[in-house]
């Protein structure tokens, strides 16, 4: 039977899409907090600066490094 060498495979691609979905719920809030941010901006609530806007993408970069470790995405 070939079903058995199709197993570990399977279970590799079942691993690594659980490992993906993991990693995505947990960034979910800093995804969120960029798109407030983006939001005010574009309403008018905040100034429009390309370095204030470099200071929240390095500050929540950091945060989302130093809260999710190894869970967190590479930039």
């Amino acid at each position: 039977m070939n079903t058995p060498a199709l197993q570990p495979n399977a279970m590799d691609a079942m691993t690594v899409t659980a490992l993906r979905s993991t990693r995505a719920m947990l960034s979910l809030p800093f995804d969120m907090a960029r798109t407030t941010y983006a939001a005010s901006v574009k309403a008018g609530l905040l100034a429009d600066s390309m370095l204030a806007c470099a200071h929240v993408a390095r500050d929540l970069g950091r945060s989302e490094q130093l809260t999710l470790g190894p869970w967190a995405r590479q930039r």
